[in-house]
């Protein structure tokens, strides 16, 4: 496998345990890609310090505008090298809460459709899928969405849920919203007719 590492990434990941020739060049977007697929796959890697001086400020809309080009690509990605842990502990240099990182890194992944990957998954086998018990509001049009993601960041931060579960989770939540809004149209489309008929 031949993997294209951006030409600006400073500290690359080597890859010394795979079989892989890793060649330099300019990408458009992300940190690291594929020959022939460099407008459709991208992986960016954020070390923990930087993802949350990217939250910050006007680094923020850089990062924003960066997600949604990412957003365009058929696989893409943002490994995050840090443990939930060290979010959790605040083990950076920012006066930015915890909290408020995980609020931002989950409302990015529903918002852009971008995961947001802790590294530790790649070294980490990821355990098999098992129920979620989480209590819920009741999600009967899209206005109720900022509650259940709300309830959702509330969980993962009394430790009840992993960020892994409250992304899929949130997921589905998206999934649901883009259901009643669709179920909604409908509706109003049929009135329409009705009225139009009528």
């Amino acid at each position: 496998m031949r993997i294209v590492v951006d030409s600006r990434e400073q500290r690359p990941f080597s890859f010394t345990k795979y079989e892989a020739e890793v060649e330099r060049a300019a990408l458009p977007t992300a940190d690291y890609s594929l020959p022939g697929f460099e407008d459709r796959v991208g992986i960016e890697r954020k070390e923990l310090g930087d993802l949350v001086g990217c939250l910050m400020g006007t680094n923020r809309e850089r990062l924003e505008r960066e997600l949604r080009r990412l957003s365009a690509y058929d696989l893409r990605a943002v490994v995050i090298e840090a443990s939930m842990r060290d979010v959790a502990d605040g083990i950076y240099r920012s006066e930015m809460k915890p909290h408020a990182v995980l609020q931002s890194v989950f409302a990015f992944q529903v918002r852009y459709g971008v995961p947001l990957r802790l590294c530790l998954e790649r070294i980490v086998p990821p355990r098999k899928d098992s129920p979620i018990r989480v209590e819920l509001p009741p999600m009967e049009s899209p206005a109720d969405l900022p509650a259940a993601m709300s309830s959702i960041l509330d969980a993962v931060a009394a430790g009840e849920l992993t960020p892994s579960e409250a992304a899929a989770l949130a997921g589905l939540v998206e999934t649901h919203r883009r259901a009643l809004e669709t179920s909604e149209l409908e509706q109003r489309i049929t009135e329409l007719e009705k009225t139009k008929g009528a």
